[in-house]
């Protein structure tokens, strides 16, 4: 960077200090001048006097004595001083003695001395002799040519050194200035020139040496402390500048690809939009929505709404949420929301108007969708609560007519009144079904269905189940058969209860639409995970099947395969409906494989968090019998599919065989080999030869007759245990087969042998599934809390037939009396009675500071309410469980187990009958 000379602030200053010291030179130099003209003034005159003073005397004698000669001599010593030019002695008459001038003035001067000292100055000086007499006088005109020359002279050289010494000191000043002060600069400032823009505080300037501690230095700190502070608001801004680019492009971003149309625009026309809203009006780009939309509000279906909104805006009201109807380019009606509020200046004048456009036609639909969703929901939850009710005023006597139906059954009866009563508990059992399905099909469809969820043996659900609706199979000659495979859990978490009301769906169906075959029931493991596994449950029948185009009316409310006024098969169609939905709330999936007259499988899936146990159930035979040979006999092939599975799990040395002249002969065979079977488990009913007669076979042949023989039935009737305890049969038991039922009974069966050494054995004690039940609590009370008789009596002759004592009160307030004197181990209680219901009757038996003997005791509600909120109302008040009426026996006996203190007993005395 290039500055001239006379630009420099060296130059500058050096100027501007050699000026002030020149007019102060100069000031100073004209001072010095005048006090010397003074002073040459004054000397002029001092030495005039002292001239004319050394001829004064010799001048009065010369004019005393009128001596001319002495005269002219005294004027030539005046005439030696240069500045005298004229004398004049007069006498004491004013008489001229002697005189004499001389002209020494330069023209060029002349004018200076006059301005100096006055030109030419004459003085006078009286000439006196002794005793001061006067004589005369001198005159002495005294010309200031030569003083004034000298005196010029000097001026000039005062003057003339003055401009030197300023013109040596400027130069001086100059260069010092320069090194100093220009120099430092021009560093400071190329410095400061090269300085990256980017990066200010990247190199700092560096203080001048000789400079750290002045203004210099000062400068630099500054400049330096400048450059930090502007690399810093640099970095400030430059951040700034990112955070504003970034959120520029992130609301771009946002405006660009928002759903909703994102506008400005005047009275009349949009300025800006984004995409959105050209999309959201049917236009390919904002700018065609500008090309073709003069004016805004030709777009409004509804000229009022138009100017509704006018009116606000103009009022620079904040618009929200205002609904209107607008047209698209193709003319389609749409519904908009739009949000929009003026923009101001600072004069508070409109500038334009921002806001929010939002298609809410979807929306709309919706809102009318749900309105009617809501109304039709309500119709239903109307209906249901309807059926709910028409469901307990039912449920009463129902309970009474089953449950007195099924004591009258157990009385001695004619065959015509078996029959009857027969025909009755059908007739009722079947509206049961078809109330339970209506029932359940209202809780769905007013959203109230409801699951407990707790772990249960999942082996023991199933089979009750089986045992439960095997009666019916078993009735019509079918088989019924339940296989549950060994790799599937022992227990499962979930709703047992649930889950047996799908399966006994199925089954039912399976059973009602089967004249012929069999019906199984297979459960298996279809999926596993770390956390849960989803089991498969198929219901498989060799009945009518169900015709390719007829299976998409399976799963759906009052839907039938055959819907004709002459169907062979009655039924509403809820069954199904009603397990598909429960299915599906239970996270799984069911479905149907079918083909006309090949039978059906309905299968199904759930899924069921995954125990911390090993899932894989594991028992064996104890050792002592665990080597035995078992032959298996049935013509079933299914039947011999479940025993094997079972004596698998076991471990068991066995053999299966399907008729039984081939049984008799492998059992002859093993025993002349010396590897004899020693139990022999037999099916009654087989074609060639039954049951009973091959145990006769059997027990008739000296070397077969020491077998043990298990008989299975699947018609238990009157006597027939007796009958095979006669001809030599060790147990009788009745199928669907029970996995542990079979288990004890073989192993109590086995155990009553003793080794062929032994000559008396001892006869094992006869075994049936009524006496492997007996296991129970001999002490068990229950005390039964129900004013209606006819209930009363049904549960009373449950119980006792199930081999429990109990007592009953017919209201609250009699129970809390006997709970006062007897430490009973269950209470069922009835909801709705008399002076006392059951939900005081609760609340006092739970409160501790009551007479009542045991405040813990377990309380089963029972009542014909079967909704959500009766059963959540039940355990609120403090109940433990809950039973609905009319009462099954499974499900009685079942939850009546979960709260005794012998849990193992088993229930299955409850349906003996």
């Amino acid at each position: 960077m290039q500055i001239k000379f006379r630009n420099r602030l060296s130059y500058q200053q050096a100027k501007q200090t050699v000026f002030v010291a020149f007019i102060l030179g100069l000031i100073l130099s004209t001072v010095q001048i005048g006090m010397d003209l003074i002073k040459e003034r004054q000397q002029m005159n001092s030495t005039i006097v002292q001239v004319v003073s050394m001829q004064l005397d010799s001048a009065a004698r010369a004019t005393y004595e009128i001596d001319s000669i002495q005269a002219a001599n005294v004027i030539r010593g005046l005439f030696k001083y240069e500045s005298i030019c004229e004398v004049f002695i007069f006498d004491d008459f004013g008489k001229v003695v002697a005189t004499d001038k001389r002209t020494v003035s330069d023209p060029q001067m002349s004018q200076l001395m006059e301005l100096l000292f006055e030109g030419q100055k004459s003085y006078d000086f009286p000439l006196t002799v002794e005793e001061n007499q006067k004589v005369g006088s001198l005159r002495v005109t005294v010309d200031s040519y030569h003083v004034a020359k000298n005196f010029v002279n000097r001026a000039l050289l005062i003057l003339i050194s003055g401009i030197v010494r300023n013109i040596v000191l400027a130069f001086i000043l100059t260069l010092f200035f320069y090194y100093s002060l220009t120099l430092p600069l021009l560093k400071m400032i190329k410095k400061v020139a090269s300085t990256d823009p980017a990066k200010p505080a990247e190199e700092m300037l560096e203080e001048p040496r000789g400079h750290e501690q002045d203004e210099m230095g000062l400068l630099v700190k500054t400049i330096n402390d400048l450059l930090t502070g502007f690399e810093k608001s640099l970095l400030t801004r430059r951040e700034a500048e990112k955070a504003l680019r970034e959120s520029e492009e992130k609301y771009r971003s946002i405006i660009e690809n928002a759903s909703e149309g994102i506008f400005q625009a005047n009275h009349r026309r949009f300025l800006t939009a984004n995409p959105a809203l050209a999309q959201i009006l049917g236009f390919a780009s904002f700018q065609e929505v500008i090309g073709k939309v003069d004016h805004i509000g030709k777009l409004f279906a509804d000229g009022k709404a138009a100017k509704t909104l006018y009116r606000r805006i103009r009022r620079k009201e904040k618009v929200e949420n205002f609904e209107f109807q607008a047209f698209r380019q193709d003319d389609s009606l749409i519904d908009l929301s739009v949000n929009v509020h003026a923009v101001c200046d600072a004069s508070g004048q409109v500038r334009y108007y921002e806001g929010l456009l939002e298609d809410i036609t979807q929306r709309k639909h919706a809102e009318k969708l749900k309105i009617e969703k809501d109304a039709a929901e309500a119709a239903n939850s109307a209906k249901s609560e309807f059926l709910a009710n028409m469901s307990h005023e039912i449920r009463t006597p129902m309970n009474g007519i089953i449950g007195m139906t099924g004591l009258l059954m157990d009385t001695e009866l004619t065959n015509e009144q078996q029959g009857f009563a027969s025909a009755v508990q059908f007739s009722a059992d079947s509206l049961l079904s078809i109330i339970n399905d209506i029932l359940d099909f209202s809780k769905i469809e007013a959203g109230k269905m409801d699951f407990e969820i707790y772990d249960f043996d999942l082996r023991q659900t199933v089979e009750d189940m089986t045992e439960m609706i095997s009666l019916k199979a078993h009735e019509k000659g079918l088989e019924f058969a339940c296989l549950i495979q060994p790799d599937v859990p022992a227990r499962i978490r979930g709703d047992a209860g649930r889950l047996r009301q799908i399966l006994i769906n199925l089954s039912g169906n399976a059973i009602k639409f089967t004249e012929k075959g069999e019906v199984v029931v297979r459960v298996s493991l279809h999926h596993e995970t770390e956390k849960d596994v989803t089991l498969r449950f198929a219901v498989s029948d060799t009945g009518i099947g169900i015709p390719a185009d007829r299976l998409d009316r399976l799963f759906k409310s009052f839907s039938q395969v055959d819907e004709s006024t002459t169907r062979k098969y009655g039924g509403t169609g809820l069954g199904l409906a009603v397990s598909k939905k429960l299915v599906e709330l239970m996270g799984g999936e069911i479905n149907v494989e079918s083909s006309h007259g090949e039978g059906s499988t309905f299968w199904f899936t759930i899924i069921s968090e995954k125990l911390a146990q090993d899932h894989i159930e594991k028992v064996e035979l104890p050792q002592d019998i665990k080597g035995k040979r078992i032959l298996a006999v049935d013509d079933s092939a299914i039947n011999l599919e479940v025993l094997s599975s079972f004596f698998k799990v076991w471990g068991c040395d066995y053999q299966v065989v399907s008729l039984a002249k081939a049984a008799f002969q492998m059992l002859s065979k093993a025993a002349l080999t010396g590897v004899p079977y020693h139990l022999v488990i037999i099916d009654y009913m087989m074609p060639d030869i039954d049951g009973e007669m091959l145990g006769r076979i059997i027990k008739a042949d000296p070397i077969l007759k020491e077998t043990v023989l298990i008989m299975l039935t699947s018609r238990g009737m009157r006597g027939d245990a007796a009958k095979m305890k006669q001809i030599g049969f060790t147990a009788y038991l009745t199928k669907p087969i029970r996995k542990q039922q079979l288990f004890e009974c073989i192993v109590k069966s086995l155990s009553g042998i003793k080794p062929s050494t032994v000559k008396e054995t001892v006869q094992p004690e006869f075994i049936t599934q009524f006496t492997l039940a007996e296991k129970k609590e001999a002490a068990t009370r229950i005390l039964l809390v129900e004013d209606n008789e006819i209930n009363r009596k049904v549960a009373l002759h449950m119980l006792k037939k199930a081999g429990y004592e109990a007592d009953f009160s017919i209201n609250g307030r009699e129970a809390i009396q006997a709970l006062e004197k007897t430490p009973y181990h269950l209470v069922l209680m009835d909801v709705n009675m008399p002076e006392m219901d059951g939900f005081e009757t609760t609340k006092i038996i739970r409160d501790q500071n009551s007479k009542v003997l045991n405040h813990d005791v377990p309380i089963i509600a029972m009542t014909a309410y079967a909704m959500r909120d009766d059963r959540e109302r039940c355990l609120q008040k403090g109940m433990d469980d809950y039973i609905s009426k009319p009462i099954k026996p499974a499900v009685f006996f079942d939850t009546i187990l979960k709260y005794l203190p012998n849990h193992e007993a088993a229930s299955q005395g409850s349906e003996s009958g």
